[in-house]
């Protein structure tokens, strides 16, 4: 189920490409990218931090430290749930 979520949100950030004359964000487009290909999430490297994130949303951007690509199962077992706005 995970993985046609995945499928589905790179299809359609392929067509936005392909029929816009505005680009997208480059980050937030390798941050799909990466995150649907290799079943990554992304993380905020902080002791206040709690929540993993598909990809760059905004609130990954209130991340003041770095940003690392982990695994899911790496996030989950460093104790990070799921971001309510990545994961609705």
């Amino acid at each position: 189920m995970r993985k046609s979520i995945r499928s589905i949100l790179l299809l359609l950030l392929v067509i936005f490409i392909e029929n816009s004359s505005v680009l997208p964000n480059p980050i937030l487009v390798s941050s799909i990218v990466e995150s649907t290909r290799y079943n990554n999430v992304l993380i905020c490297i902080s002791s206040t931090a709690s929540k993993y994130h598909a990809y760059q949303c905004w609130g990954l951007d209130k991340c003041t430290h770095d940003i690392q690509t982990v695994s899911l199962s790496v996030a989950q077992s460093k104790g990070y749930s799921a971001c309510r706005i990545c994961y609705k």
